[in-house]
């Protein structure tokens, strides 16, 4: 069983499978998906995505805002 590097942590291929399709599944029931990137730390991406999720409910919608970081090399 082959191991990957993740976080500092060694993760097998299989766990880092199990993982994606979990997050896959649970992805498949949101209809509508956004996303506020930019390359660059501190520009207000945190507060874009807040604000858009309060305009969104306060129409009527559901929104559940999601914070990730992409680490790029």
């Amino acid at each position: 069983m082959s191991k990957t590097k993740k976080s500092g942590h060694s993760v097998s291929e299989s766990d880092m499978a199990a993982q994606d399709q979990i997050i896959k599944d649970s992805l498949s029931l949101v209809k509508h998906k956004f996303m506020v990137m930019s390359g660059k730390g501190g520009v207000g991406k945190t507060s874009a995505a807040a604000n858009l999720a309060m305009a969104l409910s306060r129409q009527g919608g559901q929104s559940g805002p999601y914070g990730c970081r992409f680490p790029w090399p």
